[in-house]
């Protein structure tokens, strides 16, 4: 029964520490930075966000041109590939 006794007050005892540090952080931090301030700084990361987007679907539009250049290409190469050949071929015989 004693075991259990402090095993309970250890319990206590380390959730009252743990919620006495949380609030000292969370109060330290409360004084620290403005509502005003806080809210400014989230619409310059989401405004930077937004720009990393518009970025990065450009990039992406370009890679799929990018892509679609070298599938041509690479079925041009083929074709002609395919007529060297065949020349090549009947010039042999």
């Amino acid at each position: 029964m004693e075991q259990f006794a402090w095993t309970i007050a250890g319990a206590v005892g380390g959730i009252g520490a743990f919620w006495i540090i949380i609030r000292y952080v969370l109060n330290r931090l409360d004084g620290k930075v403005d509502k005003d301030v806080f809210d400014q700084y989230c619409l310059r990361v989401s405004d930077n966000l937004e720009n990393g987007k518009r970025r990065f679907d450009k990039i992406d539009a370009g890679m799929k041109e990018l892509t679609d250049a070298v599938n041509r290409m690479s079925n041009e190469i083929t074709q002609l590939c395919t007529i060297v050949d065949s020349k090549f071929n009947k010039a042999k015989k």
